[in-house]
């Protein structure tokens, strides 16, 4: 196998040297063995088109042992709080299904953005869930539940009493776990 010779960095350029052992100099106001070497072209090979590269001359900063100051990263609050509604029983959707709340949401059999086309019972427009301040303080927010005068109403409440007339709403502050009843879809609202 062919050695290549690789070029001295130290080596004068204009030295008659090829090797750059005994260079009397390192360049016309440097003396022997500076600090600084003079950056050289690389060898041209054949074939391969080589382009010139700057080298780094200064050595490196010394970084032990300095200390920096790191600020902790803080995440902002989400906007909305994280809220849905599952469905548990019923004709107007998969069973388990969820549906992710935004600021304002409307429910339907075929308008709105939570769609329960199952349920002939469920108006085309029956409910709207919005994320309103508190009445308890309006530093809270909660999400509120609204029937739009749907014809079979809305009722809210635990599991065994969600179906009973007295349970019917027109605007009710929901609280995680609360069961909703819409036509004869049964739908769970649930909030981290």
């Amino acid at each position: 196998m062919k050695e290549t010779p690789v070029p001295n960095p130290n080596r004068d350029p204009h030295s008659d040297s090829s090797d750059g052992i005994g260079a009397s100099s390192s360049g016309p106001d440097k003396p022997l063995g500076s600090s600084t070497p003079e950056p050289q072209a690389p060898p041209k090979q054949q074939g391969a088109t080589l382009f010139p590269v700057q080298l780094r001359t200064e050595p490196a900063p010394d970084m032990s042992g300095r200390e920096f100051d790191i600020e902790p990263v803080v995440m902002p609050k989400p906007s909305l709080p994280l809220a849905w509604l599952g469905i548990v029983a019923g004709p107007g959707a998969i069973r388990g299904h969820t549906f992710v709340l935004r600021q304002d949401n409307f429910i339907g059999r075929s308008k709105g953005d939570i769609l329960l086309a199952g349920d002939a019972t469920i108006s085309s427009r029956h409910a709207q869930i919005k994320l309103e301040p508190s009445h308890a303080g309006a530093q809270r927010r909660v999400y509120v539940l609204y029937d739009l005068n749907s014809t079979n109403g809305t009722h809210v409440g635990a599991l065994e009493t969600v179906s009973n007339q007295a349970n019917r709403i027109q605007r009710h502050e929901l609280h995680d776990g609360d069961y909703i009843l819409l036509g004869k879809t049964l739908l769970v609202f649930l909030q981290t």
